[in-house]
């Protein structure tokens, strides 16, 4: 639950006092979900790289209503708005200053056709 509201946008100070642990036990609780997650084999996003794998994702497409015949992922993206990165961060806090005012990361996801995601980056500075 602690993991939850973090990625929600809860400071951590919220779930000190809802859930009644300390400041450290909730990064602690962050990271050790985080990285539990993160090493979950079933969770792992991989996208379809074989031709059988090409071929099945193309058909789930098919089958939930697509009518381009071939297509094996969506794909979308999204700027996320961050702080400011300091010095420390990166060597080029500019290239994180979008085009639309903010500081941000690009993001960009790739879904099959049962909307599981098969390709995450994370990567690109506003």
């Amino acid at each position: 639950a602690i993991l939850l509201r973090y990625l929600a946008g809860y400071a951590v100070a919220n779930s000190v006092s809802d859930f009644g642990v300390s400041k450290g036990s909730c990064y602690k609780a962050i990271w050790e979900t985080t990285e539990a997650i993160g090493l979950c084999r079933h969770l792992q996003i991989k996208f379809p790289q074989t031709e059988p794998e090409l071929r099945a994702a193309a058909d789930t497409f098919l089958k939930n209503g697509t009518k381009i015949k071939g297509v094996v992922g969506a794909i979308d993206g999204i700027l996320i708005k961050i702080r400011e990165p300091s010095r420390k961060d990166t060597l080029d806090q500019r290239s994180y200053h979008s085009g639309k005012g903010f500081f941000g990361l690009n993001v960009q996801a790739v879904v099959d056709g049962n909307k599981r995601v098969t390709y995450l980056s994370v990567q690109t500075p506003g």
